[in-house]
């Protein structure tokens, strides 16, 4: 977890303020959006109580923790630009990548089940 001997991904960019501000500016305005949609898919599945299952309710909050940690991980892109924090980085990754197989093993059945149901062609 030491980040000695590791330099800022800054550097990688030559500190081209050009790019950094880009590569800011891209992931805050996507880190907000994603964190955005957690906060609406909360909403939405507290909402719902009475008028959706149980199960759709608990794949909404996988689906949710994938979007946060997804945009966690934009976040970390920011970070690590000042702060050679790449450990602390690959374990949220780690744990996105963890959640998003549970969220897609979760989402399987209603996959399925859209492509098998009958089409008005």
């Amino acid at each position: 977890m030491d980040p000695h001997g590791f330099l800022p991904h800054g550097i990688c960019l030559l500190w081209d303020w050009a790019i950094v501000t880009r590569g800011l500016v891209g992931n805050a305005l996507t880190a907000l959006a994603y964190f955005s949609i957690t906060i609406g898919l909360w909403h939405i599945q507290r909402q719902n109580r009475s008028t959706s299952s149980a199960a759709v309710r608990h794949g909404l909050r996988w689906f949710a923790a994938f979007i946060f940690l997804c945009g966690g991980g934009h976040v970390w892109d920011i970070v690590v630009l000042w702060y050679p924090w790449y450990a602390l980085e690959s374990w949220w990754k780690l744990a996105t990548g963890i959640v998003s197989v549970i969220t897609a093993i979760l989402m399987y059945p209603e996959i399925a089940a859209f492509f098998r149901r009958p089409r008005d062609v």
